[in-house]
């Protein structure tokens, strides 16, 4: 009898297990920021033009009006348009500011990129 009710008790928690890390959390819509770099195009002499470049930073910023609300991001992504993506590279977006900023660095030597940063804006209900 005992075992039975263990079961059950582990079978229940298994099945609301993936919904308690979203349990009355709600995101509105995908709030976004675009940045495009200078051109770091090297015509001549470019031996380690790459490691002479410097890391630069995309802050996506929680509006006003929805800090306000106790907003947070969530599912930050960012992507990189324009030909210049294929001397590029974009780290992984980190949130900070307990969720009130997506933070995104990239190094790039080539021709100008854009750099889109999106995450969603939610609340908690």
């Amino acid at each position: 009898m005992k075992r039975t009710v263990l079961s059950g008790c582990v079978a229940a928690f298994l099945l609301i297990s993936p919904n308690i890390g979203h349990a009355g959390k709600v995101c509105l819509f995908p709030h976004t920021i675009s940045h495009t770099s200078n051109d770091r195009h090297c015509d001549d002499d470019c031996g380690g033009w790459r490691e002479r470049q410097s890391v630069t930073s995309v802050n996506l910023a929680m509006p006003s009006e929805w800090a306000e609300k106790g907003a947070f991001f969530n599912n930050p992504r960012a992507r990189c348009n324009g030909v210049g993506c294929a001397w590029a590279e974009l780290y992984e977006p980190t949130i900070a500011q307990v969720g009130q900023a997506v933070r995104v660095s990239y190094l790039h030597w080539g021709r100008p990129i854009n750099v889109v940063v999106e995450a969603d804006i939610c609340i908690l209900e």
